[in-house]
């Protein structure tokens, strides 16, 4: 296969790009930028211009667009949410009007992650409709960053609906942490919202996520949450259950469970199974 992958000198594109390479396909590599210890040649483009995608896009047979802000930074909501919905229509539309009928999307827990945050919110109820979370939640963004990542998840509905013939996956990521941690320590739970229930996933891991779902081709829109089996606070799931999510209804048992993340779906569909995290130094 021939695939695509945007966002390419990125932290989850470096990932993605070599998880291409050694599965054997061939790599169109594109950013708007690039570093000299790259592997590979990154054609360098703007996405936000519609016109650079179509000439890296012609002959792939898979994209996978991770090419997007990564959050709301300092670039404030306006910039982050137009900037993003462009490069997505942009990627997606080019992609199905070559005929490329095989999607896939770096989404963010964030859809449905709402916005209750760690102390400040502490007393107040979770959203969530229910516990372990997984790929079906509804989408309850709390912030615009997210609110672009449903905007995108809608572009492949509707995408998939106009074409009977397109594979479109949005990978909800978690946090994606680099392959030392938690080596070295425990997240600090300051930098996650309460509702995305302490997942997160190694680099690694969600790269071969991305490549799996390039790479079976499911019809229709599906959407995931891969993440590690493991939570990222240093405190017994119970203890977080009984903390956070009192009262949430649990959609299967959740009693030894060392996460909080339902990842059978993707198991399933794709042949994906979580990493555990490196034992702790």
């Amino acid at each position: 296969m021939k695939i695509c992958v945007t966002g390419a000198a990125g932290r989850l594109g470096r990932a993605s790009c070599e998880a291409v390479l050694a599965a054997g396909h061939e790599l169109v590599a594109t950013d708007i930028t690039t570093h000299s210890d790259l592997s590979y040649r990154v054609n360098i483009a703007d996405l936000r211009i519609r016109e650079p995608i179509y000439a890296l896009l012609a002959g792939c047979d898979a994209l996978i667009h991770l090419g997007n802000h990564p959050g709301l930074g300092a670039h404030g909501s306006q910039t982050v949410y137009t900037e993003n919905c462009a490069m997505n229509i942009n990627a997606f539309q080019a992609a199905l009007e070559l005929g490329i009928s095989r999607i896939v999307f770096a989404s963010s827990i964030q859809v449905s992650g709402g916005a209750r945050r760690y102390q400040e919110d502490d007393g107040k109820p979770s959203a969530l409709p229910y516990l372990p979370l997984d790929g079906d939640l509804p989408m309850i963004p709390g912030n615009a960053y997210a609110a672009s990542k449903v905007a995108g998840e809608e572009l492949l509905k509707t995408i998939s609906r106009q074409d009977p013939e397109a594979h479109c996956v949005a990978l909800r990521f978690p946090l994606i942490a680099g392959s030392g941690w938690p080596r070295r320590g425990w997240l600090d739970p300051r930098w996650t919202m309460l509702d995305e229930a302490f997942s997160w996933i190694q680099g690694e891991s969600a790269a071969s996520a991305a490549v799996l779902a390039a790479e079976r081709g499911l019809p229709g829109f599906h959407s995931y949450l891969p993440a590690c089996p493991h939570v990222s606070l240093d405190m017994p799931v119970p203890e977080i259950l009984a903390t956070w999510f009192n009262g949430v209804p649990h959609k299967r048992p959740l009693e030894g469970a060392t996460g909080l993340v339902d990842c059978s779906a993707i198991e399933r569909d794709l042949g994906w199974t979580p990493t555990a995290p490196p034992p702790r130094e």
